[in-house]
């Protein structure tokens, strides 16, 4: 049986790094809401943003109920484009067969490199109501196809 005790150094190294990530979260968190131009967004906190790793798993997030959503959103996003993603390209998708909640659920993903070293991505999530669908407001209760409902 292995004795797995982290010294004390490991506990407070991974404590600041913790702090940072959320902190990083928070200032997208911000910048997001005072630009918005929607009252989901900015009064109603419809959105969430994320930092995540290479493999699109969630690193730190600032609303957890968006938590499978963002990860799921950008792994199959940056899959769909891997054949030729850059560094300087941003992905926006709202597909709710591809990780958004909803096809009112609208995704930004850009990834993080240093040079061409890809290792990460930044992500936003933000519930948008009405986004082209055949009824104000995307409530339409005689709706047979997701294309009535919004533009995906």
């Amino acid at each position: 049986m292995t004795n797995d005790v982290r010294s004390p150094a490991d506990v407070i190294t991974e404590t600041i790094i913790a702090g940072q990530l959320a902190s990083a979260v928070d200032e997208m968190k911000i910048v997001l809401k005072k630009t918005a131009r929607s009252s989901r967004i900015g009064v109603r906190n419809h959105f969430a943003c994320a930092l995540l790793d290479a493999d699109c798993n969630v690193v730190a997030t600032d609303n957890p109920r968006y938590l499978a959503a963002l990860g799921e959103a950008a792994r199959v996003a940056t899959k769909a484009f891997a054949f030729d993603l850059a560094v300087d390209d941003t992905l926006f998708t709202n597909d709710p067969y591809g990780g958004a909640l909803s096809i009112h659920h609208l995704a930004l993903i850009k990834p993080i490199a240093v040079g061409q070293d890809l290792f990460g991505y930044v992500t936003c999530q933000a519930h948008m109501p009405d986004f082209g669908g055949m009824v104000l407001g995307n409530v339409d209760p005689e709706a047979r196809e997701l294309r009535t409902e919004a533009v995906r």
